[in-house]
């Protein structure tokens, strides 16, 4: 009984020890992530998603990867589909763009899982999918996310 116990005991280990950390699965999907720096294609994708803006911005590299940590930091367990942001947030691919509304700095994240991703440098467009494309509005100096929203379905 002994010997059972021990050899699932050693399973258990050497099946978790195996299991990809966060880290290495960041530093694996992160190579998808796009700024987006069609500022046309910007404004476009704010108007379908009837986001107000005055105008837009393309971000820099440092300024999307302080994003990203807003984005993975967040706490998405208040969210109605949370199990399934938390499960998919670093598969999904992340886009990204910038708008100014009031004089205030906006980001919006389109983020949408590999099977359902676009054209390079133009932001992903699906009329469903479900959480599989999630939106985020996030105010650039507060570094807060004021908007979550998953896309319908069909």
């Amino acid at each position: 009984m002994k010997t059972i116990k021990s050899s699932i005991l050693i399973i258990i280990i050497l099946t978790l020890s195996c299991a990809p950390s966060k880290a290495m699965l960041l530093k694996k999907y992160n190579h998808s992530n796009e700024i987006i720096s069609d500022t046309a294609n910007i404004s476009e994708f704010l108007n379908r998603k009837e986001i107000k803006h005055d105008s837009v911005w393309v971000l820099e590299k440092g300024q999307m990867d302080s994003i990203l940590q807003i984005v993975y930091q967040f706490n998405y367990n208040d969210f109605t589909y949370n199990k399934f942001i938390n499960k998919n947030i670093i598969y999904y691919r992340k886009e990204f763009g910038g708008y100014y509304l009031d004089n205030k700095k906006y980001v919006i994240v389109n983020m949408v899982l590999p099977d359902w991703v676009g054209i390079i440098n133009k932001f992903t467009i699906v009329y469903d999918g479900g959480c599989s494309v999630v939106n985020l509005n996030i105010d650039y100096n507060n570094k807060t996310i004021i908007k979550i929203q998953c896309n319908g379905g069909a």
